[in-house]
C-alpha cells in the first residue's frame, strides 16, 4: 500500500474522481467582459465617460432539466467505480502475493532438502566410485548412481531458478529491494476453512463481495446514468 507503484496510481484515480463529485456539484463561473472604444486612429487615446464608448456584459450558465443533478450522478458512480478498480487490484495483487509467499516458502523448504540430499549421496557416488575402481561391485550401479546424481542436480537448479524469480515477484509486489523470508507459523499453514463450501453460496458471496462484479454493475448504471444525461 506504501511502495507498489500501481496501487498508489489508483489511489490517486480514486480520489481524482472523488474531487469531480464535488466539481459537478458547482455552479458554473459567470463570464465578465468589457469593452472601451477609443477616441480616433489618429489620436489612439481611451475615452470613458460623456466622450468615450464603453460596453460591459457578463453571462451565466444555466443548467436545465436536472442536468446538474444528473452531472453528479455520473461523477458519483465513476468514483464508485474507480474505488471498486482499487479494490480488485487490491484483490488480484493480494492473492499474487499470498500465492507467491506461500509457493516460495516450500520451494525454499524443498531446496534445502534437496541440498541435503546432493550431500548424502555425493558421498555415496564417491565411494562407490572408489569401489567401481577395485571392482568390488558392479560398473552399472555406479553409473545409475551418478545419472541419480545429476538428476537431482537438475532438479536442485531448476528449483533455485524458480526460488530467485519468486524472490523477485515478492520484491515488486510490496516495493521493495530487500530480501524477502517468508516464515508462515504452523497454525497459519494447517488453518482450516470455516464453514461449509457450496456452489450456491460461493456465488452469493461472490455477487455480493468481488470488485470486479460490482464494476459489471457500475458500467450498466454508468451507462445508463449518461444516456439520460445526453438525452
Amino acid at each position: 500500500l506504501k511502495n507498489n507503484f500501481q496501487l498508489l496510481i489508483s489511489r490517486y484515480q480514486v480520489k481524482s474522481d472523488s474531487a469531480l463529485i464535488r466539481q459537478a456539484r458547482l455552479w458554473d463561473n459567470p463570464s465578465f467582459t468589457a469593452e472601451l472604444g477609443m477616441n480616433s486612429w489618429s489620436d489612439p487615446k481611451l475615452r470613458i465617460g460623456n466622450n468615450g464608448q464603453t460596453a460591459y456584459s457578463i453571462d451565466q450558465v444555466i443548467q436545465l432539466a436536472g442536468k446538474r443533478s444528473k452531472n453528479v450522478a455520473l461523477a458519483t458512480l465513476n468514483a464508485d467505480y474507480s474505488e471498486s478498480s482499487f479494490q480488485e487490484l487490491m484483490r488480484t495483487l493480494r492473492w499474487q502475493l499470498h500465492s507467491n509467499f506461500t509457493d516460495y516458502y516450500f520451494k525454499y523448504k524443498t531446496i534445502q532438502v534437496l541440498k541435503e540430499q546432493q550431500q548424502i549421496l555425493g558421498r555415496i557416488v564417491k565411494a562407490y566410485q572408489r569401489a567401481d575402481s577395485s571392482g568390488s561391485v558392479a560398473h552399472a550401479d555406479y553409473i545409475r548412481l551418478a545419472q541419480l546424481q545429476m538428476s537431482l542436480k537438475s532438479d536442485y537448479l531448476s528449483t533455485a531458478g524458480a526460488l530467485s524469480d519468486l524472490q523477485l515477484t515478492l520484491q515488486q509486489l510490496l516495493g521493495t529491494t530487500s530480501p524477502v523470508l517468508p516464515s508462515p507459523s504452523e497454525e497459519t499453514l494447517m488453518a482450516e476453512i470455516n464453514g461449509e463450501l457450496t456452489l450456491d453460496g460461493l456465488v452469493k458471496k461472490a455477487l455480493q463481495d468481488r470488485p470486479d462484479v460490482r464494476m459489471s454493475l457500475l458500467d450498466k448504471k454508468t451507462a445508463q446514468a449518461n444516456y439520460s444525461l445526453q438525452k
